[in-house]
């Protein structure tokens, strides 16, 4: 028997709507329900980053500072910066990570030098990285950032989740809506679709890890 030779599984969001839909029961979908199914999967997939969860938004970028540009302005897009080096002519140097009461304690912040250390500011519709020590010619800074998922706005959008998540995303949506629907949806199907969700998160999580080698390295930041 032959097989396809297709691996190109992509559906949109209408398609796992309509299957989040069935599983939940009570009726079709209707036009205030898609909306806020819109919005339901937003908040999903929001969560699932919150639990550290990369999904694919993972990239790698540079930008140039100048002598005495200390910060550099961020949009909202980007989550976070897993890790930033100063790149000279021939080598990445890998700068240390600071939380905020570490970068609070450098008592010269105005002081010139190669950036060694770097602070992530994080805000509501910006982000700043802070730099230390402020630089003492122009660098290339070399970025590993995290994205944040992309936005769902048409039925016929694919969802920003690589395919392994697309289970969980599924059931968690069908959950949304029965919570949604109220009393039109059996409870006892509620708590199965949530058991579901979290059943297949897990799994994909699991398909997930890290299977490289990697080091511990616990100090203070």
């Amino acid at each position: 028997m032959a097989t396809s030779g297709v691996a190109s599984f992509d559906p949109t969001f209408d398609d796992i709507l309509q299957d989040a839909a069935a599983m939940v029961g009570g009726g079709p979908v209707l036009a205030d329900e898609l909306i806020s199914a819109r919005r339901g999967l937003d908040y999903m997939l929001t969560a699932i980053q919150n639990q550290n969860v990369l999904l694919h938004k993972i990239e790698t970028t540079t930008v140039p500072v100048t002598t005495s540009e200390g910060t550099v302005t961020f949009g909202p897009s980007i989550s976070d910066v897993l890790s930033a080096s100063t790149r000279t002519s021939t080598t990445d140097i890998l700068m240390d990570r600071d939380g905020y009461e570490r970068w609070a304690e450098i008592p010269t912040k105005s002081q010139t030098g190669r950036p060694t250390r770097y602070w992530w500011d994080r805000r509501r519709t910006s982000n700043i990285l802070n730099l230390w020590p402020l630089p003492d010619q122009s660098y290339t800074i070399v970025l590993t950032i995290q994205k944040n998922t992309e936005d769902t706005l048409r039925a016929f959008d694919n969802i920003d989740v690589p395919r392994r998540f697309l289970p969980a995303v599924t059931y968690g949506l069908a959950y949304w809506i029965g919570l949604r629907r109220g009393t039109r949806v059996d409870q006892n199907r509620l708590v199965l679709l949530k058991a579901e969700y979290e059943a297949q998160l897990k799994e994909a999580m699991r398909e997930d890890r890290e299977r490289g080698p990697f080091l511990v390295r616990i100090g203070r930041r």
